[in-house]
């Protein structure tokens, strides 16, 4: 994992915690917080991200074109 990739990872995981922390400070008469849901879906793709998931791996039929 290159430097840049391991912060990415970490910046993901702040991120999830600080969704944790927003979802879970919401009084008891309401329902979960929507920027701690949009928390999460932008720490899960910039985790993906980090770790490799949406790199570009070309078959051996592609490169032998």
């Amino acid at each position: 994992m290159t430097t840049g990739s391991i912060i990415e990872v970490a910046v993901a995981v702040a991120m999830i915690v600080a969704g944790i922390y927003l979802y879970r400070r919401r009084s008891p008469d309401r329902y979960g917080s929507q920027s701690a849901v949009l928390l999460f879906l932008i720490a899960a793709i910039m985790l993906m991200h980090g770790l490799g998931f949406f790199e570009y791996r070309p078959s051996p039929a592609e490169i032998s074109q």
